[in-house]
Parts: C-alpha cells; sequence; structure tokens
C-alpha cells in the first residue's frame, strides 16, 4: 500500500502545501481521511483527487514558465497562490484569502 498514483499525488501535494493539515483545509475534508489516502490505505473520492491533479498540474505549468516561486522556510509560514485562493498555514492559525 501507499505506492499507488493516487496516493503518490496526494503525498505530492501535501508537500506542497506544508502538511497534511494545510492540504485538508484546502480540501475541505478530515484529516483523518486524507491521512488515509496519503498513506494508500484507502482510494480517495473523485473530487478531492482531480481536485489535487488540478493543483499539481498548474503547479507544474506555472514552475515550467517561472510564474510561480514557492519558498519555505522555517521562520516563514507556506503560502500557495493559484490564481483561485490562498491558504497560509503555520502552527497558530490557518488563514484562506
Amino acid at each position: 500500500m501507499g505506492d499507488s498514483l493516487e496516493a503518490a499525488a496526494f503525498r505530492r501535494a501535501a508537500e506542497i502545501f506544508g502538511g497534511a493539515t494545510a492540504l485538508s483545509h484546502w480540501l475541505k475534508v478530515p484529516l483523518d481521511a486524507l491521512r488515509k489516502w496519503i498513506s494508500g490505505e484507502e482510494p480517495p473520492p473523485q473530487l478531492p483527487y482531480r481536485q489535487v491533479l488540478q493543483v499539481l498540474s498548474a503547479r507544474d505549468a506555472h514552475a515550467r514558465s517561472g510564474e510561480l516561486q514557492l519558498s519555505r522556510t522555517n521562520s516563514t509560514p507556506s503560502a500557495l497562490g493559484l490564481g483561485l485562493r490562498v491558504l497560509v498555514a503555520s502552527n497558530d492559525r490557518d488563514i484562506v484569502m
């Protein structure tokens, strides 16, 4: 388990968002369910899987064109903007703009 394409996509999206908690907030799904999808323990529903694929596809397209730059340091919360909404996740709070 854990080596399916779906699980790999969810793992990569969690890395991009700075963790499973931030991704679960963005997808509006329970963290426990997301962890099962990341581990490959359960297959994900189609809607969150498609959302993750869109994020990965958009990130790759923007990264290739140089339009999207992600940076993360220990002192700065992670943020990802794809033109739809931005999720800023930190240990203290999550903010959707």
